[in-house]
């Protein structure tokens, strides 16, 4: 009589390590950031895409003034709307209630918690995600954000005294907190994002290749994120300034290496409307949109056309109706169902394309700051001083 191997491995399982079969997988979740190339960036989908849920842990970084804290605080107003709960751990002790409420987050419905230093702050992670996961309730949706992971002390430093030298504090603690982290996260299927500054990394300067910028706080929050985001800022105006975002390094949901460009209005935030001109050029760098000479034209009506008359594409542009990027703009400004529409047919077209489709990259996606010029400039000081001071001792 034959043996089921299936079978026998199936009792095994059930009976040492039922608690650990996952029956089904969960879905994918997203907070939208109502910027469609912000959410493409990230998750592929323009527009059903955004910050992950589910278990996942992204990591905002880069340089003060970037707009992270503004990011995630509308995002924390997205998600009341939506019905999740939000919960935000405070250790740049900087919001205010009336920050809060530019953000459009309702005080009421936010655990604003402020701990004393990273062992507590992550207990009180740890602490949520089991309570969510002994409760049975991972399908309620939690968003927990943490700002920041740079500007928190660690119990040890806080113990020391203020001349006393300290080495990889934080490092110490992280790569111990965040294996158990990661692990209690997935199990209360919670989306957590974790907020972190950015420093120059001298090791990369000169002939030597690699990212220009690291994160304080050691490996560990890159081995144990889904996603890496760099925020900085470009440019800027009286209302608001052009942010940089970009995944240089790591993206579990999607493509890594890829930047945009957008325009944060100070108090209303990342406004689809402040930002369509550039998802325009972003349908046009994908292939949605085909380009001949200054006009444009979409590109399932040239197929359509050329399937009627049963020749090639390309003998249908002179007579495919054309139009403006402009005119597109327009109806994305006054015809709110139009602009539905088109995202939710660029998105089945990425979906559709998504190995030949066009990778939005910028030629300062290494640099996006020009730290290069400030670290050249720097060792050119040293060596000067170097050389000034030779021969004086």
């Amino acid at each position: 009589m034959a043996v089921n191997i299936r079978s026998e491995i199936d009792k095994m399982l059930k009976k040492n390590y039922e608690s650990c079969i996952v029956n089904t997988i969960p879905e994918e979740k997203y907070i939208t950031t109502s910027v469609p190339t912000l959410n493409y960036l990230i998750s592929g989908k323009p527009l059903s895409g955004g910050f992950p849920l589910g278990g996942k842990i992204s990591i905002i970084y880069g340089p003060e003034g970037g707009g992270k804290t503004s990011l995630v605080g509308f995002l924390l107003a997205e998600a009341q709307k939506s019905g999740l709960i939000t919960v935000f751990i405070d250790t740049e002790r900087a919001l205010t209630s009336s920050r809060i409420k530019q953000f459009g987050i309702d005080e009421s419905n936010l655990y604003h918690l402020q701990p004393d230093n990273m062992e507590q702050a992550f207990s009180m992670i740890e602490k949520l995600c089991h309570q969510i996961a002994a409760f049975g309730e991972t399908d309620t949706g939690v968003l927990c954000v943490y700002d920041s992971i740079a500007s928190t002390p660690t119990k040890d430093e806080m113990e020391r005294k203020m001349e006393d030298k300290e080495y990889a504090s934080q490092a110490g603690v992280l790569t111990r907190v965040m294996r158990r982290i990661r692990n209690a996260v997935q199990k209360a299927n919670m989306g957590l994002i974790l907020i972190n500054q950015s420093r120059i990394n001298m090791a990369t300067t000169g002939p030597v290749h690699g990212d220009k910028y690291t994160m304080p706080g050691g490996q560990a929050l890159k081995h144990n994120c889904d996603i890496m985001i760099r925020m900085s800022k470009t440019k800027q105006d009286e209302n608001g300034q052009f942010i940089k975002i970009s995944t240089p390094g790591k993206n579990r949901l999607f493509k890594p290496r890829q930047a945009i460009e957008l325009y944060f209005n100070y108090i209303k935030g990342f406004r689809p409307e402040d930002n369509y001109a550039s998802f325009v050029d972003f349908l046009s760098d994908i292939g949605y949109i085909g380009m001949a000479g200054a006009w444009a034209y979409w590109k399932d009506d040239l197929d359509n056309l050329a399937k009627e008359k049963g020749v090639e594409p390309s003998e249908c542009i002179k007579e495919i109706k054309k139009f403006y990027k402009k005119d597109v703009v327009n109806d994305m400004l006054t015809d709110p169902e139009k602009y539905r529409e088109i995202l939710s047919k660029a998105e089945s077209f990425i979906q559709d394309n998504l190995f030949t489709v066009t990778q939005i990259t910028t030629k300062d996606l290494d640099d996006p700051e020009g730290i290069n010029d400030i670290v050249d400039e720097e060792i050119k000081k040293v060596v000067t001083r170097d050389e000034d001071e030779e021969g004086t001792y």
